[in-house]
């Protein structure tokens, strides 16, 4: 698939972590230059993320990455990424943390990955719907012990290694409608 990203309609550049709290934060389809932020994008775990939503109903929408060395962190309840796109995941894309709960990630776009795209280290009622996964992943969706329901509908998952990856003990999420292209495996059991 060639995939045609979305137009910028300018440029924001970030030096530290934007912490959306209780809020809506909107790009408008601006691209968020996260050159600034410390880290490389590689596997390390100590690096800068450009966003932390915490408390309930935080919102991230609307943005383009550029140099985004980890990943949008989910801490708090009710919180929803959409319309995110990342042509070149760093060391993650989205990660989700133990406690987080009514958790959204709508209509994004997440593309060359060294590792993982979206990291579930805990929380429970997690939707991912209508996401594309593209051009390289060792696991588009990978989920940690802890997790409860997970439900993952209408995505696109392409040219990587495993689509949805569990760790010993995990429950199976709810997978429907979801399409699998140069994939190695849709779903991998630890």
């Amino acid at each position: 698939m060639s995939y045609k990203w979305p137009k910028s309609t300018g440029t924001v550049k970030i030096s530290n972590t934007v912490v959306i709290r209780n809020s809506t934060k909107d790009y408008k389809m601006q691209t968020v230059d996260g050159g600034g932020l410390s880290g490389d994008g590689g596997q390390a775990e100590n690096q800068e993320a450009p966003f932390d939503l915490v408390g309930s109903g935080s919102v991230l929408r609307n943005a383009i990455a550029k140099s985004w060395p980890e990943a949008a962190h989910i801490h708090g309840s009710k919180a929803k990424i959409e319309n995110i796109y990342i042509p070149d995941v760093g060391e993650d894309a989205v990660t989700i943390f133990s406690g987080a709960e009514d958790i959204i990630i709508l209509n994004c776009v997440f593309a060359k990955a060294a590792d993982k795209m979206i990291q579930i280290n805990g929380g429970k009622n997690i939707l991912i719907k209508n996401c594309k996964f593209l051009d390289g992943f060792k696991s588009a969706i990978r989920i940690k012990l802890g997790t409860g329901k997970v439900t993952i509908e209408d995505c696109l998952f392409e040219k990587g290694q495993g689509a949805v990856v569990l760790d010993k003990g995990v429950p199976t999420p709810t997978i429907t409608r979801c399409t699998y292209k140069g994939v190695q495996y849709k779903l991998r059991k630890g």
